[in-house]
Order: C-alpha cells, then sequence, then structure tokens
C-alpha cells in the first residue's frame, strides 16, 4: 500500500525530499534570517500580543469554517502543510542557535503551527472517513452505462486472438486495425478488454488512448493528439518531446487549404521552408532508437461529424505514419459510411489494413441481466413469510418481465392470471393480425440499450406500485416506445385516427363500432388500424422488419381480447379511460384511478373526491364513476367488516350519480349481505343512519332501497306481475318491513331539510306500499301523512309553484281532446286511514279503490275550502288562482271524481 501511495504521488515525495534536503543544507542561513527578522517585532509588547491572538482566532475561525463547509484540499495544499510542519519541526527542536519567545515557557508562539497541523490532519482524515462512508453506502438509482472491466466478455476469444497477433510486431510505417460494432454493441468493452489483458503480458509496449470526439476543429485535434504522443514518448526519449513540438507548430502553421492538401497528398506536400519532413525523419529516428512497440487507441470515431471524419482523423493518420506505430480504431461503419456518402464508400478500406467485425451480443446473457436488473431495481421477498405489500407488487413485476415472452401463464400464489400476452385474444373475431412471436431482442439489442432502459424503466416506480397498471400491457408499451420513440408522435398522440373505437357487447360478448368514434370504451386493433399503421410508418421511412415488430406489439396490446380477460383485468391499456394513464405515464389530465379512489377511500375523503368528479366533463365523468364503482365493488369482500367501513362504503354509493349505478342493484344487494353476515349486530338502523349522514337527498342506494320495495309490492300481484318483469332480491337481508322503515325515516329528515319542494315530493313518491286494482302504486299511509302536515305548514308555496293545479291530459294533445283533473298524488295524502287499509286488505277490489281515490280527494276539496291567502305580498294573481281551483274542485267532485272535458274546464272562471 506504502508504495502504490509512492508510485501515485512520486513528484510530491521527490519534491519533499528535496526541500528537507535544502533545509539542512541551507540551516545557518535560515538561522540568521530568522535572528535578523526577530529583531523587528517587539514579543514583549501588549500590541504584539494582541495582534497575534487576533490572528490566531480569524486564522483558526477560516479553518473551522473550511471544515463546517466540507471543503476538499488539494494535493499541492496537503504538500504545503506536510513541507510547513517538516520545516517547523527541524527548526523548533535542532540545535540551531535560535531562542523562540515567549523565553520561560513552555510554549513558544511558533507552536500555533502545530495546532493548524492537527486541525489539517483532523480535516483530511474526515473527509476520508466521509468519502469512504458514502461510497460504501451509495446505491446509484442509476445504472451507469460504463464498459465492463471486470472478467471475460461476449467476444473474449477475438481479444486473445488480436493480442497473439500484434504481441511484437513493429511494423514498417504505421498499421491500422479497426474494430467494427454498430453503437451499443460493446466496442468500448472490446477496447479497454484488450487495454487491461494485452499490459498484463506486453510492459514494453508503449499505449495510450486518443478520444478523437472530445476535440472540435482540425488544429485542436492535431494539436492534442501530438501532445499525447509526445507526453507517452518522452519517458523514454529526451529529445523527442522537442521534435514532436515543433513539428506540431510547423503543421499548425499550414493554411486550412494547404492541410487539404497534406490530406490529398500526403508527406510529399511537405515544404522545405516549414521543417515538415525533418522534423518528421527526427521523430521517426527517435521512434526507431527508442524500439518499441507504440499502440494508439481511438474510440468513438462513429461520434465525429462528417468533416471530422474527413479531414481531422485522415491527418493524424496520414501525419504520424511512423514506424512500430499500431492504430486501434472502434467504429460504427455503417454508420461512417452513412455520413460520408456514397462516393466515399471505400475511404475506410483505405484507412484500416485489418478490420474486425465484433460478434452480436449473447441474447440469453442480455435477458438474465435484464431480469437481475429489474431485481436489483425493484426488489422483492426472499421467502413467504415476507409480507411487505411492495415486495409482493415487485415480485409479480419480476414475473410478467419473466414470462412475457414465454407463452405460459402465472397463477397461484400471486393470483397472477394470464400473466402472459399469448393466447389472450378471442379467436373468434380477431383477424390475422401478426405471426411474429416477440422476444425481448427486437426492443433492447445491445448492452447499452439494456443500461438505458432499466435507467427509464426505473422512473416508473411510483406508478407499479399502483393498482392502476396492467402489468404485462404495461411492461409490453415501454419496450416498444423505449424501441421506437417517435412512436408517440405517430400513433399515440392522435390514437384514435389509427385505432378503432369500439364498445363491449355483454349480450354478444364481442366488440361492436360505437355510436361515437371517439367515445368508445375500448381502442380496438383492426384489419383496417393495421392498414393505417403500415401506411403511417412506411411513409416515416420505417423498414419492413420494423413495422413488423410495431405491429406484432399492437396486436397484443390492442387486439381484441375474450370476456374472461377483460372481466380479470379491468386496467388494460385497451380501455379508453386508462389508455392515456399509459401513454402519458401515470400523469394524464383528471385522472380518476385506482391509487387515488383507495387513497382517498381509506383516507375518509371518497366523498370530496366523489364531488371533483361530479364537476368533470359528461364522457368522462361516466367513466370516472364506473371506474370507482368497479373499485369499490372489488374491495367490497376485503374492507374490515365493521359498522364504521360499512358506513362509509353506503355513504360512498350514495353519492354516485344514480345512472351509474341504476344496472348495478343486484351487485349492491350482494355487498349488503355481505357486510350484513361478517359486521356483528348490523342492522337495517345502521343502514338508515348511513343513509342519512350521506347528506344526499335522494341517491342510487335510496332509489335501490325503493326498488326493493316495488319488486316485494310487484311480488304480491302475481295475477298482473310475472317473474320476467320483476326483480327477485332474496338475498337482501332486511326485510320488506324494515326497508320500508329505512325510506320512511329518511323521508321525515329530508322534509326538515331546505333542499326545495320538488325534492320533498320526488322522495315521498319512492314510499311504495302496495300496488292495487290495475298498476295503481299506494304509498305508505304515514308518508301521506308527513306529507299533508308539509303542504299544510307551506300551502302558499305549493300552490305558488303548480302542484295544486289542474292537469291537462293526455299532455301535448290538441286541447279539444284534453281532460282535466286535480294530481292524483293528492287523493292519497288526502286519504283516511280506513280506506287505506280496505286498499290493502282487497288489492284488487275496484270499487275499494274508487271509493279510496273519491273520499281522498273530499278531504282535499273540504281543506282546500278552509284555506285563504291573507298574505297581500303574494299579490291578487295567486288570490285569483286559489279562487279557481277551489271552483274546479267544486265541479269535479260533482262529476264523482272524473276528469273534467275541456268545456267543463273552461266554463269555471
Amino acid at each position: 500500500m506504502l508504495n502504490d501511495w509512492i508510485e501515485n504521488c512520486r513528484k510530491y515525495v521527490l519534491r519533499y525530499l528535496l526541500i528537507i534536503a535544502i533545509l539542512f543544507v541551507s540551516k545557518n542561513i535560515i538561522q540568521k534570517l530568522l535572528i535578523g527578522l526577530g529583531k523587528l517585532f517587539n514579543f514583549e509588547s501588549t500590541e504584539f500580543k494582541i495582534g497575534y491572538i487576533i490572528l490566531i482566532i480569524l486564522g483558526f475561525s477560516s479553518y473551522l469554517f473550511l471544515i463546517d463547509k466540507k471543503f476538499i484540499v488539494s494535493k499541492k495544499g496537503h504538500f504545503l502543510a506536510i513541507a510547513l510542519f517538516s520545516s517547523y519541526l527541524i527548526f523548533r527542536f535542532f540545535d540551531n542557535g535560535v531562542i523562540y519567545l515567549p523565553e520561560p515557557t513552555l510554549l513558544k508562539y511558533i507552536d500555533v503551527v502545530v495546532l493548524f497541523f492537527l486541525l489539517h490532519c483532523i480535516h483530511w482524515s474526515n473527509i476520508k472517513l466521509l468519502s469512504s462512508i458514502t461510497n460504501s453506502n451509495s446505491k446509484d438509482f442509476f445504472i451507469n452505462d460504463a464498459v465492463f472491466v471486470d472478467g471475460e466478455i461476449d467476444n473474449e476469444l477475438i481479444v486473445q486472438k488480436l493480442i497473439t497477433s500484434i504481441k511484437g510486431y513493429k511494423p514498417k510505417n504505421s498499421f491500422s486495425i479497426g474494430i467494427n460494432a454498430e453503437w451499443g454493441f460493446g466496442k468500448s468493452t472490446f477496447l479497454h478488454r484488450f487495454d487491461q489483458e494485452f499490459r498484463k503480458t506486453n510492459s514494453e509496449t508503449i499505449m495510450f488512448w486518443f478520444h478523437i470526439w472530445k476535440n472540435k476543429g482540425d488544429k485542436a485535434i492535431i494539436d492534442n493528439f501530438f501532445k499525447e504522443f509526445a507526453t507517452n514518448l518522452k519517458p523514454h526519449s529526451a529529445e523527442i518531446e522537442d521534435n514532436i513540438e515543433k513539428y506540431t507548430d510547423a503543421i499548425l502553421s499550414v493554411s486550412p487549404g494547404e492541410i487539404s492538401n497534406l490530406i490529398r497528398a500526403g508527406k510529399d506536400i511537405f515544404r522545405e521552408d516549414h521543417s515538415l519532413e525533418g522534423y518528421y525523419q527526427k521523430i521517426q529516428e527517435a521512434i526507431k532508437r527508442i524500439n518499441r512497440q507504440i499502440i494508439i487507441i481511438l474510440d468513438d470515431l462513429d461520434r465525429l461529424e462528417n468533416n471530422e471524419i474527413l479531414d481531422t482523423y485522415k491527418i493524424i493518420r496520414t501525419l504520424s505514419d511512423f514506424d512500430n506505430v499500431i492504430f486501434l480504431a472502434g467504429y460504427d461503419r455503417n454508420y461512417l459510411e452513412k455520413t460520408l456518402g456514397d462516393s466515399k464508400e471505400n475511404y475506410i478500406n483505405k484507412i484500416f489494413q485489418v478490420e474486425i467485425d465484433l460478434l452480436p451480443f449473447d441474447e440469453s446473457q442480455i435477458n438474465e441481466m435484464l431480469l437481475d436488473g429489474i431485481k436489483k431495481a425493484f426488489p422483492h421477498r426472499i421467502n413467504q413469510e415476507d409480507k411487505q405489500e411492495e415486495h409482493i407488487r415487485n415480485e409479480k413485476l419480476f414475473l410478467v418481465f419473466n414470462s412475457l415472452f414465454a407463452g405460459k401463464a402465472f397463477q397461484a400464489s400471486l393470483d397472477l392470471s394470464n400473466i402472459s400476452l399469448d393466447n389472450l385474444l378471442n379467436e373468434e373475431t380477431q383477424f390475422s393480425c401478426s405471426d411474429l412471436k416477440l422476444d425481448y431482442k427486437y426492443f433492447i439489442r445491445t448492452y447499452r440499450d439494456l443500461k438505458r432502459f432499466l435507467n427509464e424503466f426505473k422512473f416508473s416506480k411510483t406508478l407499479i406500485n399502483t393498482n392502476d397498471i396492467y402489468l404485462p400491457d404495461y411492461v409490453l408499451f415501454r419496450l416498444l416506445t423505449f424501441r421506437y420513440k417517435n412512436l408517440h408522435h405517430l400513433v399515440f398522440e392522435k390514437i384514435s385516427n389509427i385505432i378503432d373505437n369500439k364498445d363491449y357487447d355483454v349480450v354478444n360478448e364481442k366488440m361492436t363500432d360505437s355510436w361515437n368514434e371517439t367515445d368508445g370504451s375500448h381502442y380496438i386493433y383492426t384489419e383496417s388500424s393495421k392498414e393505417k399503421l403500415f401506411d403511417t410508418l412506411k411513409a416515416n421511412n420505417y423498414n419492413l422488419k420494423d413495422i413488423e415488430i410495431i405491429n406484432a406489439s399492437l396486436c397484443i396490446l390492442f387486439g381484441e381480447k375474450s370476456k374472461a380477460f377483460y372481466e380479470t383485468n379491468q386496467y388494460t391499456i385497451s380501455k379508453s379511460y386508462y389508455t392515456n394513464f399509459y401513454l402519458r405515464n401515470g400523469i394524464p389530465n383528471d385522472a380518476y384511478t385506482v391509487s387515488k379512489f383507495k387513497e382517498s377511500f381509506y383516507a375518509g375523503n371518497i366523498v370530496d373526491l366523489i364531488n371533483k368528479m361530479k364537476g368533470l366533463s359528461q364522457n368522462v365523468r361516466l367513466q370516472a364513476f364506473n371506474e370507482l364503482k368497479l373499485y369499490l365493488f372489488s374491495i367490497a369482500n376485503s374492507v374490515e367488516n365493521n359498522k364504521a367501513d360499512f358506513s362509509k362504503f353506503i355513504i360512498a354509493l350514495n353519492h354516485f350519480e344514480f345512472i351509474s349505478l341504476v344496472n348495478d342493484f343486484k351487485e349492491v344487494e350482494k355487498i349488503i349481505q355481505n357486510f350484513s353476515e361478517k359486521t356483528p349486530n348490523l342492522t337495517h338502523t345502521d343502514l338508515k343512519d348511513a343513509l342519512i349522514n350521506s347528506n344526499i337527498i335522494i341517491g342510487p342506494l335510496d332509489r335501490f332501497l325503493a326498488d326493493v320495495i316495488i319488486n316485494a309490492a310487484r311480488k304480491e300481484r302475481d295475477d298482473i306481475y310475472t317473474k320476467e318483469n320483476s326483480i327477485e332480491y332474496a338475498n337482501f337481508p332486511f326485510n320488506v318491513t324494515d326497508t320500508k322503515n329505512i325510506l320512511l325515516e329518511k323521508f321525515e329528515n329530508v322534509l326538515k331539510q331546505n333542499v326545495g319542494y320538488n325534492i320533498h315530493f320526488s322522495y315521498y313518491t319512492l314510499q311504495v306500499d302496495f300496488i292495487a286494482v290495475d298498476f295503481q302504486i299506494i304509498l305508505a299511509f304515514k308518508a301521506d301523512k308527513l306529507f299533508k302536515k308539509h303542504i299544510q305548514r307551506n300551502f302558499l308555496h305549493f300552490l305558488w309553484v303548480g302542484y295544486l293545479d289542474f292537469k291537462a291530459e293526455p299532455e301535448g294533445f290538441p286541447q279539444e281532446h284534453q281532460t282535466y283533473k286535480p294530481n292524483d298524488f293528492l287523493c292519497q295524502i288526502f286519504c283516511n286511514i280506513t280506506d287505506w287499509k280496505a286498499l290493502k286488505a282487497h288489492k284488487k277490489n275496484k270499487d275499494i279503490y274508487k271509493q279510496f281515490r273519491e273520499n281522498g280527494f273530499k278531504n282535499y276539496n273540504e281543506y282546500l275550502m278552509t284555506e285563504e291567502i291573507e298574505n297581500i305580498i303574494v299579490g291578487e294573481d295567486h288570490k285569483s288562482k286559489l279562487e279557481r281551483i277551489k271552483k274546479l274542485m267544486k265541479v269535479f267532485i260533482a262529476n264523482d271524481c272524473k276528469p273534467l272535458n275541456r268545456k267543463q274546464f273552461a266554463e269555471v272562471k
């Protein structure tokens, strides 16, 4: 270790020894200087002591400031500190005739040097310790795109063959070897491996790297190349550096036009006035005397631009045509030829005497490295005892990568059915989409691709840790867009222009054309989609192989699947609501996703989220509510079975828009049944309290309970209803009487709220009790009683808004054919309890129903006659309106409560 340190710091060690030697040799001289300097100061004065203390404080504070800022001292700084401290030791403790003040004390003024040096050493050691801790504990988020330097590489046999071939080879004039491979196929790795292996057995060879692409401009490349050339040769020859420097100056003094001539004609253009030939020969002779093999490694020629390839590289190749020199250059031949153009296609053959083509990468090794990279980026559980949710999700991700193109499905413990992309298409409806069997090699072609893909994919960690995506779709989509970056622009930004919008027909279990071309439930890749894709890609100069890869990928991502697939996987990329979520990598506009639903539900903020969703545009709103519904239904069996969660669930569902749940009443029944079975002591009162606490006047669950009641009433009337036109809620856990009481108690609560008389009336109509005669719905008598009091308390308002008006029937018919009567609900509100009970006992009896109806209207008429409008603010119009209604009711009663014809109605003024 000490030897390594000395080797790395050789020049500083030599300088240090030189300083120590000079100090000892010049000791007496320096001693006299110190004595003379000391006579200039009055060390015993108060002024000196104060100034000395201030300087010490300032110096000490400054150094502490540097320590606090973790300032890194350079090698020169360390060298200076050690040299000064060594000087202090020599003059302080060696007998030199100097007396240090203050004389009586053990510590002298000069001893403050020890304090500063100790402070420097502590700072030095802390920086090294901090650096070692940081390096040992740090885990880079990104995978560095560095070369492989440890172990054998794919092209190891070629490396060893090249080493054997050029070992000891000293060519007459320079010799050039090209290493050809596509970008990312491991040229740099090959060259570094060659460098590493060749040095082990060829210590006499002079070998160095020159990165042309780091230089810009002809002269910069020439100057820096020959500086590097001289730096590596001067340890072996004292004369060569000066000759190379003059040779370079002579070249750089040539005008740009003459440099072009040099390129075309080589050294034959050398002119005596620039001494180029003379300097060249001197360098040539020096190289011969050095008599060592010289290998110059040039990497990344395929980073150069056209003029750099033509001019700069040729200049170096021509002007360094020395004996014993071997050039080893890495490049992508296709890139160079494409950049240079057809007229220069043979240029490379003239420059390089030998060209070595690297073998393609090992596909199986790339796959292994991909899986290993996913393991490291997304660590998953080691054993089944690990129950961390993130580790379980990461394990699913690993299984997706492992099986994506394997043609098999994973199931069992992780509940990953149909994880592979094969055999998911609906064979009955799917056209012949693609015969290409995809594999990772189509998307990740090189080791560099692998590193770049893993670095990009790591940014998806937050998204992957949600339940908002179908992992196989997401992985394939990321592979596809990694390989073909501009697909976002060509295809996905206007996806509906290529991929068809369809709706799923649940009856026929297949996709059908959407009534609106942009509002379908799914994007489906059809035969016409394939034609549009091929046309688009061909127009943008995609080759057939790439088009087939893209086509095969879209067949899997957007091809029509089976019913089982759509039922199992709600969040596929083809589902139009989630498509934008994939395209924008989890950050679409107005994204209401499973993760957001989950967060809001368990935080108790689901109602706030629902209220925000109600402000969305119609199409997005309906889709968002549908996704929330699917989420709530999916977790119904997994939430904790207690009354608090039951209430939370009911409140959430009751905040839905009615249209979002109208077709899901049977599913709602299952959910309530499940809670009832698993939640101790859950009663209809808990359901009633939840509905009231929802602060929604009429929600979909209110209508669900009304549906339960009315279907129970239909079941009682099997003479007019069959099983086909009624719904059986056999699993609803609460009996009909309790269910009626739930709605009735909430109705009583609704009447107390200032929400509008139309809403009061709408909730009143939910209070079904039984069905009489021919489909006449009779409401609960207690609801009648409550609403009658409500009308009597607010008579003026009901008169005002028209609830008491006579209505023309049928609505929209010519007046001559219309009849007029008061609202039928009025006879129910004002009915007698005796008539109501009699009708309930004899639902089919039309005479009892007639009596029930007539007595109800008579009671209403009697009440109406008692009402007078006293408030003058209302105005005479409403007084007149009330008086006419009273007159109409008198005629209506006299007409045996039968509708009035047009003449009867018009005669009443």
